[in-house]
């Protein structure tokens, strides 16, 4: 968590430049690159706390940076920062606004410390991007190419269709030969597999994506995963539940498995087709029986009742 004694600073991530909170200096703007990390980090006071938003990627290079210098640094939900600026009043945005608010936010809420990357996990979340991008176009392809008429359009569509169905070949390849060549990897794969319903694709989303399954309760997994309800009551009002937020690609690889779950005999199924019979929406069966699911490898990480033995390497 931050503490109130550290320098908290402020960082904005853009792709060409950062700019920076530091106390005592009224703006700081350094390239995104390597010599830009060094300068930044000269000018870091004793004990400072880094903070900065998620960017989508932008901000991996600095984080390492960060890390390798041995300074505290918390990345924060960008949504939380923007609502913690209107609560201030500060309806502007530019860059350096954000990391001023960014420093502001550190010093007000308490913030977990983020922890250095695992190159296993950094690896098989880009493949898993990746595949991810492919499956999407190769099913933009086959929805363009069922409304083609003419032959020279047919044969160009089903040139690119067979070009990414190799592709994801070789990427869903390369994701297993990474999950194996890691010894606690392959354990949990092969946990997570053991659950019928649980594809290939699923394990290596909740490996890659969900690192925290096997370590947290229950109900903090839910939240992460964006499967927790969330009441939306007001005097006599009282709303129905709805779940957000949360990581939306955990939260459909776990809805996709589901579908495929509640075919088998398991917990899962058995509390589905029990809403199902006492009239609850599909929709709202199936988001349950995904947050029972996520609840079950939990469990079994957990305890390790279904872990293989691997076999030692050679």
């Amino acid at each position: 968590m931050s503490n109130p004694s550290q320098n908290q600073v402020g960082i904005d991530v853009c792709k060409a430049h950062l700019d920076c909170a530091l106390p005592g200096r009224a703006k700081l703007r350094v390239p995104n690159s390597p010599k830009g990390f060094q300068t930044l980090l000269s000018l870091l006071p004793p004990h400072s706390h880094v903070f900065m938003e998620a960017t989508g990627g932008y901000e991996r290079d600095l984080l390492a940076a960060v890390h390798g210098a041995g300074v505290a640094v918390s990345v924060i939900n960008a949504l939380h920062v923007r609502h913690f600026a209107r609560a201030k009043g500060l309806l502007a945005k530019t860059d350096a606004i954000d990391a001023r608010v960014l420093a502001d936010y550190g010093r007000a809420v308490p913030c977990r410390l983020s922890s250095p990357a695992d190159p296993t996990q950094s690896a098989l979340a880009e493949l898993c991007s990746a595949r991810e991008l492919l499956v999407n176009t190769r099913s933009a392809l086959l929805c363009a190419s069922s409304h083609l008429k003419l032959p020279a359009t047919k044969k160009a569509y089903q040139s690119q269709l067979r070009c990414v169905d190799i592709q994801i070949q070789k990427i869903e390849a390369a994701i297993l030969k990474l999950i194996q060549a890691h010894r606690p990897s392959a354990a949990r794969y092969a946990t997570l597999r053991s659950v019928r319903g649980v594809g290939p694709a699923t394990a290596a989303t909740l490996q890659a994506l969900l690192p925290e399954l096997g370590s947290l309760s229950n109900k903090k997994l839910c939240a992460l995963a964006g499967l927790a309800p969330f009441n939306h009551d007001s005097g006599p009002r009282c709303a129905k539940r709805s779940v957000h937020g949360g990581r939306r690609k955990v939260r459909h690889a776990l809805f996709m498995a589901t579908l495929s779950v509640i075919r088998y005999d398991s917990a899962p199924a058995a509390f589905y087709h029990r809403l199902k019979n006492a009239g609850k929406p599909s929709k709202l069966a199936l988001i349950a029986a995904a947050r029972k699911l996520l609840c079950l490898l939990n469990h079994l990480l957990k305890s390790h009742w279904l872990l293989p033995s691997i076999p030692p390497k050679n």
